[in-house]
């Protein structure tokens, strides 16, 4: 009885680390698309304000 309880436990805790992972990258995705979006709009001066280009 206690195994099987192990395994669900365990099953729980990977898919959270999924779901995790999943939150993760979507985070990433949006923060990427947003910064696309400000360069384009504002026509890079960030890139300007700081030096890079």
């Amino acid at each position: 009885m206690k195994k099987t309880n192990d395994n669900e436990q365990e099953e729980m805790t990977l898919k959270g680390w999924l779901y995790f992972g999943l939150f993760l990258a979507l985070c990433c995705l949006v923060i990427a698309i947003a910064y696309a979006l400000t360069q384009i709009v504002f026509g890079g001066w960030l890139l300007d304000l700081f030096g890079v280009s």
